[in-house]
C-alpha cells in the first residue's frame, strides 16, 4: 500500500489502476459499432460548405467545448483556448 511519505505527484498503485483501466476501457472502445444513424461517409463527402464563421480568436487557435441547444437546435455555442465563448444562431 502507499507509504506514508509528503506527497509527490501520483503514487505507484494509482498508476497500475489507471493504467488498467485504460487497457480496458480501449479493448471495449475496440467492439463498439457506431450507431446505425450516423453519418455515413459517403454522405459526409457530398456536404457543402455554405458559410464560414471565424468563432474565435487565432492567437489561441482551437475550440474546447462545443453544444448544440437541445430545443432550439439552430443555437450553437463553442468555448475556445481564447476563453471566450461564441453563440452561433444557424438561421
Amino acid at each position: 500500500m502507499r507509504e506514508d511519505q509528503e506527497d509527490e505527484g501520483i503514487y505507484k498503485e494509482l498508476v497500475v489502476r489507471m493504467e488498467t483501466l485504460c487497457d480496458t476501457l480501449q479493448e471495449q472502445r475496440k467492439n463498439m459499432k457506431p450507431p446505425a444513424d450516423y453519418t455515413k461517409p459517403e454522405e459526409l463527402k457530398e456536404m457543402k460548405e455554405v458559410a464560414r464563421y471565424p468563432a474565435h480568436e487565432s492567437t489561441k487557435p482551437g475550440i474546447l467545448d462545443i453544444d448544440i441547444h437541445p430545443i432550439h437546435q439552430n443555437l450553437i455555442i463553442s468555448g475556445g483556448k481564447d476563453t471566450m465563448a461564441v453563440l452561433l444562431d444557424h438561421n
